[in-house]
Parts: structure tokens; sequence; C-alpha cells
């Protein structure tokens, strides 16, 4: 019956808890749902300028985009995220990446495959380093999401009543076609509403007033870095989500703010001159430019040419507009600017130089944040990020978790009618910037990898290989001049290509020259990829390291490279609308992940900084092209990471290492480490000019710490409040000593005066119920087992000294199939022991819930009340013998007339022995007053021994000591008593024969 029962409460209890689970399952993917909407996917964009070596000084002018092309390209990106599902309890492993699969293969891949999870609420962002990070000021009580008096409560989606249909864009009453955002209470920034209420755009998110505006503190000029602190607040609670975009973000909003900064003006340098004296000249030369601009040089053009302006200077300008002076009537003069004597040691001056100080360095911290987001080609940018938690939770990395991927582009589908797929599986939006919208044609000449490679082997100057337009040119070229390789050069070229030439009359005619370079190229990528290519077609279509080659700037630096030819014909490659997107992503844009140290090795030193962007140049500026020269055996661009191939696994790695040992309020610093990005200078050409892109890239932290309660009850359920109730914890810590040799060590769960819980190594250490209960918070670890043990009991009941392991059940399994691997608290294997997820009639109860990590572990602890021994009665106290009395004087016999009534006092002195005595002597006839034997048990009292009589002192007994039986044992006494009397028999016959022989005598 009482089995029915306990089955019958734990089916409620379960179905219960299946209740809650799906109750709270919808809660997040509410809030995901809600939160989502609030997400503006366009902040996470950032505009590279490409700019070729060559052209640098040409295309200075579009490197930065007007204001009107910058708020279009965000307009284009923003996305609204789908809402997130909740995750599985277990993760599936995550499949190996098709690297040989076809491009349809990978799309799905990386569709299936790519989760981009959202930064956990609880965590906060701030730009500097820990120690700059402010106060959390106290805010007042608010509703989360103000509600309209007038609209009806609803907790999920607020709606005004009068414009259910459209609940993103609430209605003014007073004008329904007016789209309205309803005012948000300590806010400092009203969302803006978009023009189009069809198409709605997510707002930026406003600022609040725990944002710091100070951005000096993002950069850190001895670092050359950027930093950014991630902060997990004291209330979060399971696993938590670190949005390492978020330092792109910041990046584009630092640049953005600019707009609210001034441009510093440059002091004026003490002149000498009176003020006066430079309003006059200012006022002239002032008059001199107008009359410059608007007739000197229109007549010099005239009575000349351009060039003549070209090329002459100010004062030639103008000497030859004075020489027709008889024909204009007319004579120009160059103003002077007056000049006065500086005294450099005076204070005036000395206040100039601090004031032309403070003006550059103000010029550039202006500059860098103007061009904080925009990259050119061999560009790198460092960020140094921190990792603090105010949570008293412990953290570890979650493996396997990092995550660094293209934008999510969902949500876009009207954009891309089409359907223009990157080599990711997304949807391109159409347009410029990065997305579908234009081909690309790209055509082989010298400076592709393969070729170049082969003519600077045969010792061809690589500077010859681009001053010829034709593939010929450039041989016949070569063998007519031994500098450059002569004969030797062409017949070691035309041999690996499999091409024949003939000469006739100096002139040089070559054959199969084309198809040699084909077959070339289709064998040097099939080598270098590890697969084999049918053709250049499928070489180019497949292959990324020709694509990369291909846009590379020795390939495509110039016009003139691009119109090389091969026998008369170019080998050309088009590509789709997709080919920026994905040889951006796949060559790129690249990552790197470390320490501080390690990653400025990679970098290698630094070479001077931009004079526009004010940020440093490094000698590694070409990542993907110099992975030797960083020391890589793996390329670390965007895609690789993405499909999880070497340079994700380096980074899963490091992160794994960098949080080993958790990280939680007790860390006195935080947990730091870079991330540097470069935009690869030798792969990069026009292509990208003034293009946008952008990138998503995540870690989680899983909360490593259990809160455990435990219940004293009874056997009935009901919680047990006695305080007199003691509990050893322990695990088994492995450390080394002074040789290196490892040891297990018990580790001991103390609770301080605090009431916090610190592991000693004192085994006398105990953890106290306090009215029946036990909470033992932030102390024990997923990825620790430990063992719990009462060890005092509840007064009236019993003490259940099984050992209980708590962990998961899958290492609980491993330990009870080892059968060798449990200790007891004072370190001695243990045979009995017991999962404490486990139930049984007189043991745990034991209720596992994981909520997004946070994993609680709550237990009822049953003792069984004692069983109260059957006291025995107290036996009856044997009766004492009593104390033999001093026998009576025996009466005086008669006396015998033979007797001599007087007689002689001394007996014979000698007399006879006597015979040795019968052993069966004849016994007095008087009975011998015996104890009786008590039946019950008989305590191991002493027992009393009879007085000799006093007559007996007479009779010269041996002076032997008397051998006395050994007390039994309590519970048995019956042969003790035997023995006594046989002892008791044997005395007293021995004392009737003396007295006989006593009375004989006399």
């Amino acid at each position: 019956m009482k089995t029915l029962q306990n089955l019958t409460k734990r089916g409620l209890a379960t179905l219960l808890a299946l209740a809650l689970c799906v109750g709270t399952m919808s809660l997040p993917a509410m809030a995901a749902e809600l939160d989502s909407q609030e997400q503006d996917e366009g902040s996470f964009t950032v505009e590279f300028v490409a700019v070729d070596e060559d052209d640098k000084e040409e295309d200075k002018e579009d490197e930065t985009p007007t204001e009107e092309e910058d708020s279009d390209q965000t307009a284009d990106e923003s996305t609204e995220q789908e809402p997130s599902e909740e995750p599985e309890e277990e993760s599936e492993e995550i499949p190996e990446f098709p690297s040989e699969g076809t491009e349809e293969e990978k799309q799905d891949w990386f569709q299936e495959n790519v989760d981009r999870p959202e930064q956990s609420p609880s965590v906060d962002t701030t730009p500097g380093t820990p120690e700059d990070i402010p106060e959390t000021p106290e805010v007042p009580e608010t509703p989360e999401t103000p509600v309209d008096p007038e609209t009806p409560e609803n907790p999920e989606t607020p709606v005004d009543p009068e414009t259910p249909e459209n609940p993103e864009a609430p209605v003014d009453p007073e004008n329904p076609e007016a789209p309205v955002v309803p005012e948000t209470p300590e806010t400092p920034e009203t969302p803006v509403v978009p023009e189009n209420p069809e198409t709605p755009v997510v707002p930026e998110t406003p600022s609040t007033s725990e944002e710091p505006t100070n951005w000096k503190v993002f950069w850190n000029d001895e670092t050359k870095s950027y930093e950014l602190t991630f902060e997990i607040d004291e209330d979060a609670e399971g696993d938590q989500t670190i949005d390492l975009t978020k330092a792109l973000e910041l990046l584009n909003k630092y640049a953005q703010d600019i707009e609210n900064v001034e441009k510093p003006v440059k002091p004026l340098e003490p002149s000498g001159v009176s003020a006066e004296d430079m309003e006059k000249y200012e006022t002239e030369k002032a008059e001199f430019d107008a009359f410059y601009n608007e007739e000197i040089i229109p007549f010099v053009i005239m009575a000349n040419d351009e060039n003549f302006v070209k090329n002459h200077t100010l004062e030639e300008i103008v000497e030859e507009f004075n020489y027709w002076s008889w024909m204009h009537g007319i004579e120009a003069s160059i103003p002077v600017k007056p000049e006065g004597s500086v005294d450099k040691d005076s204070p005036e001056y000395a206040d100039y130089l601090k004031e032309l100080e403070a003006y550059e360095k103000a010029l550039e911290e202006y500059k860098r944040q103007e061009n904080a987001n925009l990259l050119q080609p061999g560009d790198i940018r460092k960020f140094a990020i921190y990792l603090t938690s105010k949570s008293g939770h412990t953290y570890k990395y979650k493996d396997g978790s990092f995550t660094l991927a293209t934008p999510d582009l969902s949500g876009k589908p009207d954009l891309n009618p089409d359907d223009i797929k990157g080599f990711d599986g997304q949807l391109l939006p159409s347009g410029d910037n990065g997305y579908a919208g234009r081909e690309e044609t790209y055509n082989v000449s010298s400076g592709l990898k393969p070729l170049q490679d082969l003519l600077t082997g045969a010792n061809i100057p690589q500077d010859e290989l681009y001053q010829h337009k034709s593939f010929e040119d450039l041989l016949e070229w070569v063998a007519t001049h031994d500098k450059f390789g002569g004969i030797a050069a062409l017949e070691e070229v035309t041999k690996a290509l499999g091409a024949t030439y003939t000469k006739d009359e100096g002139n040089y005619h070559f054959e199969g020259l084309a198809d040699g370079v084909r077959n070339y190229l289709v064998k040097y990528y099939s080598e270098k990829d590890g697969k084999v290519y049918k053709d250049l077609d499928e070489v180019f279509a497949q292959s990324n390291t020709a694509r990369k080659d291909l846009s590379h700037t020795d390939n495509q630096g110039t016009a003139g490279k691009e119109n090389w030819t091969i026998e008369g014909e170019k080998i050309e490659v088009t590509y789709g609308p997709n080919f920026l997107y994905n040889n951006f992503y796949q060559n790129l844009l690249s990552f790197l992940y470390g320490d501080a140290e390690d990653i400025d090795k990679m970098l290698g030193g630094q070479t001077g900084m931009q004079t526009d962007s004010m940020h440093p140049e490094f000698d590694h500026a070409d990542w993907n092209s110099m992975l030797e020269e960083l020391g890589l055996d793996y390329s670390v661009v965007l895609e690789q990471y993405m499909a999880h191939q070497k340079a994700w696994e380096a980074a899963n790695d490091y992160f794994k290492q960098l949080l080993e040992d958790g990280l939680s309020v007790k860390d006195a610093t935080a947990k730091a480490f870079t991330m540097a990005i470069n935009v690869d200078g030798g792969l990069t050409s026009n292509s990208w000019q003034s293009s946008k892109w952008g990138w998503y890239n995540s870690i989680q932290l899983e909360q490593m710490d259990i809160d455990f309660s435990l219940d004293k009850v009874d056997q009935n359920g009901e919680l047990i409040t006695s305080d007199e109730t003691e509990f050893k914890v322990w695990y088994i810590d492995k450390v080394k000593d002074e040789n290196g040799e490892e040891r297990s060590v018990q580790m001991y769960c103390q609770m301080e005066e605090d009431g916090t819980y610190v592991w000693v190594e004192d085994s006398s250490a105990v953890v106290r119920t306090s009215g029946g209960k036990l909470e033992i918070d932030y102390t024990l670890m997923k990825d620790i087992v430990y063992y719990l043990q009462e060890s005092k009991a509840p007064e009236g009941y019993s003490a259940d000294t099984t050992v209980y392991v708590i962990t998961d059940q899958e290492t609980y399994d491993q330990l009870a199939a080892s059968e060798s691997t449990v200790l007891d608290k004072d370190g001695n294997l243990v045979a009995d022991f017991q999962f404490i997820g486990g139930t049984k009639e007189n043991g745990t109860d034991g209720a596992y819930e994981d909520k997004n990590g946070a994993v609680s572990w709550s237990v009822k602890f049953v003792n069984a009340e004692a069983e109260v021994p059957v006291i025995p009665e107290e036996p009856e106290k044997p009766e004492v013998p009593e104390e033999p009395k001093d026998p009576e004087d025996p009466e005086d016999p008669d006396p015998d007339d033979s007797e001599d009534p007087d007689p002689d006092p001394d007996p014979d002195p000698d007399p006879d022995p006597e015979p040795t005595p019968d052993p069966d002597p004849e016994l007095p006839d008087e009975e011998v007053p015996l104890t009786d034997v008590p039946e019950e048990e008989i305590l191991d009292e002493e027992v009393p021994l009879a007085e000799k009589p006093e007559e007996l002192e007479e009779v010269e007994l041996p002076e032997e000591e008397v051998p006395l039986a050994d007390v039994p044992k309590t519970g048995d006494i019956s042969a003790m008593w035997y023995v006594m009397g046989a002892l008791s028999a044997f005395g007293l016959a021995l004392l009737s024969l003396v007295g006989k022989r006593k009375d004989e005598t006399v």
C-alpha cells in the first residue's frame, strides 16, 4: 500500500514538473521574439575602403562615402532576426564539413549547422578596461513596456486598441494616419518612426545613462588597440552568450559620434606682426587669390596652353601675366606676408607650443575616431576584450560554442528576387556594397601566382613581367636579352608549358602557348588543392585558391594586366553576382584570437602610423597571403572558422584554456584576450571600393555551479526541523607535491561565519542543516564528483551511513561500473554508495533541474525513526548468602572414665603422619548450608566468600596461596558456581576431617 502511494505521489510530481517546464519554455521563446524586433542588424556592418597601392592618391577622395550613402546602406542592411528556438537539452554533435562536397552540399551544411545566438540580456558591454566600468545607477522601478491607460492588459503584446492590425506602429487617436511611437520613460532618446509604415525599420537602441560618454577610454594608445569589457550582471542566471560582434557595433558608434565632436583648430604661431598688419595682409591676399583665379589663370592659358599652368610656379605665372600687361593694362603683384621678430624663449611662445601639442593630439584622436570603422587593404584592428562578472556564479567556456560567421541576412528574401545564394547558403540582397548585384571578370596575366613563380624561377625579374601586354612579347624580350634570362629562360618556360617556338628573321613564333598555360594551371591547382580538376573552367569555379590568386593585385592591379593576352586572346573567367560576397569572406576578412603577446608576435613589428586614420601599420598586413610567415599551416579567414576547420579548432581550444579555472566575482583580475582583424592588402582590389561588410562573432559561457538543497524528512515526508544534523561533503582533488608527484587529497566543505562555503583539508569539517534544510549555493561544480554522507542524525532517528554521489547520471554509471573509485571521508574505498538522484525507501529522493544551464538539485533525505531497544527487566539480585555464624562451642561431652580429665597439653611432637586422605572422605553428619544458584543471568559481581570460623584458628594450615577460579564473563557464570560449590564442599570436608582427628587426639 505504501509503495502504491509513493508511486502515485511521484507520478503527480512528474506531471507537475512537466507542466512547469512547458510553461517556462514559452517565456524565453516569447522574449526572444520581442528582442529580435529591437535588434538592428545594420549596426553590425563596417565600411572597408579598398584602394590599390597604385591608385591610392587618385582614389583618396572616394574613401569616405557621403552621409546619404551611409544611411542608405544602413537601411539596406537592417534585418529582423527570427526568434531563436529554445535550445535542446542535449546538443547534437556538429557533423564534419563536406570539404570535398559540391557547392550545394556546403551551402546546406552552413544553413543547418551555423547558429547565431543572441547576447544574454544580463551581459553588459562597456568600452574600456574593467576599471573604467561605471557604477550602475539606481533606476526607479518602471514597467518594462509602457502601456496606454486605455489599452487592455496584455503582458505579451501591448497593442493600441484602435490599431490592432499594426502593433509595431501605434497610432495617435487624434490622427489615425500618422504613426506615433509611445513615449518611453527614463530614456534620453526617442526612437524615430520610419516614414513608410509598410516597411518598418527597427530603430537604434537608445543609449542609457549607464553608457559612458567619454570614448577616450575605448582606445589604448600603449597597446594600439580598442578596449571593451563584457560584464555579467549580478542577477544573471544560467548560461551566458557573449556577443563579440559588439566590438564592431561600438566601433561603428564611435565613428558615427564624430558628428558631435568639434574638429580641432590649429593655433596661430606668434609672428611678431601686429594684428592690424596681419589683417591688412589677409585682405590683400584674399583679393589677389580671387583675381588670380578669375583673371590671371584664364589669360595665361589663352596666351599659352593648359600645360603652362601645370608646369610653372605661382611667381612664373604672375610674371607671364604681367608680360602681357601692355595688352590688358594691368600688372599684378603677389602680397607679401609681413614678418616680425619672434622671441621663441618668451612665455607667449611657450604657451603656443603647449597649445600646438594639444592640438596635434586632439587632431590625431579626431582622425582616428573619424576613420575607426574605415579599413583599407592591409589594415589591422586590434581589440583587447575583458570578461568580468558581478554574479556569484562560476562560468566556464562552453566547449564548441565559438561562432564566427557571416551576418544573418534572413528576413530579406524580398530584396533578392533572383534567389542568388552566397557560399553559406544565404539569400543575398540585390544591389551593390558586397552583396548580389554585379558580375566580376578576371583576366589571367603574368602576375597570376603559378605563372609568376614559373617566370621568376627562370631568372626573369619580377618587375619585367608587367612591362608587356602579351605573353609572346615577354618571352621574345627575355630571349633577346641575357640579363633577363636569355634563351635558357625561354626554353625553361616553354618546356614547362609544353609549348614550342620558332625563329625567323629575328622574330619568334609560338605554338601551343595558350593551351599550355591552361594545362599548367589545371595541374598546379589540382596539386595545390589535393583534388583533380578536369579543366580550367572547373578550377576557377571550384578552387578558392585560384579565385584568391585571380583577385590578387599582382594579377589584376593595373589596366595593363587586365588586357594581357596569350596568342592574341585573353584567358578570362566571369564570376556571378555572388562573387564579391563569397570572395570577401573566403579570402579577405581574417581573424586571430589569443593572448596579447602572442597576437603581437603574429602581427610583427609596428612599421608606422597611417596619416589619414592614425591607426598603426604592422609588418604582416596580408594574413591570407602570409600564412607561412605567420607560422600557420591553416587559413584564418572567416570561412575557415565558419566551416569548423583548423582555425576554429584553435580558437575553441584557446577559449577552453582561457576559462579553464572559471570566471566568477572572486577573480581579482578580468579574463582578457585579444582579437585582431585584417583585410588582406594583396588580395583586395578596387572591386570592394566603398563597400560595407559585417560579421557575427560570439562565445557562450556555461554556468558551472549547482544550487544544491537538501531537506531532512521523515518516512512520511515531514520536515525534520531539528538542527542536530550534520553531513560530510567532500571531493577528491589531485595535487602535486614538491617532487611533482601527484597525490589525492580529500577536500571537505565547511561553512564560514558569513554563510559562505569553502573547501578545506580538515577532515573534521561538516555542514549542518538549519531548520531541517541544507542549502549549498555557488559551491558545487558540474564537472566535479562530490560525495555526501550523514555523520549525525536528528535525535530520535537513525543515521544513514550510505555514501551518496553528487554528479550527473553518466558519470555515476561509470563510477558504479568501476567499483574502485569511490572513497569515503577518510579516504577508504566504499562499496556501499548510491546516486543522490536515485530513490530508495530509506534513502534520498533527488530532483535534478537544468534551466538554460542553471542547475538546481533538490534532495529529500529520509531518516527512519531509530528503533527503541527493548530494555530487559532488571534481574533480581541473587540473595547474598548470609555470613556464616561462628559455630557454637560444642558442649563438653561427658567425661569418659577412661580418659584423663587433664590431658597432657603437649601431644606427641612427632606423630606419625596421617595417611593420604581418602578422596571420598566421609562428610560430617550435619547438613552443610549451600547457597542456591540463581536461575537468572547474574552480572559480573564479586562473589562474596564466607569468613573462616574462629575455632579453626588453632589448625595450622599450609601457607600456600589458595588458587581461585577466574570470574567468567557476564551471561556465562554457571561453571563458576559449580566450581565454587565443589571448592566449598572440599573445604567443609577438610574441616570435618581435621575436627575428627582433633577429637581422636584428645
